[in-house]
């Protein structure tokens, strides 16, 4: 949970960090959704979210 000065309330971070070859891939989240798991939000809701953006500018 992080709370920024401004903000009403804590709120759950989800982080992500690759280490490879091409370098660090370091990704954040911020979400209020607290019924979730870390893994399923970023998974079912963050990734899909991304990837359903990616096919639509392919298209």
């Amino acid at each position: 949970m992080y709370k920024a000065g401004s903000w009403a309330k804590p709120e759950k971070v989800i982080v992500k960090v690759e280490v490879s070859e091409q370098g660090t891939n370091i990704r954040y989240i911020v979400t209020n959704l607290a019924e979730f798991k870390a893994k399923a939000l970023y998974e079912k809701g963050y990734c899909a979210r991304v990837c359903h953006g990616t096919q639509n500018k392919r298209a």
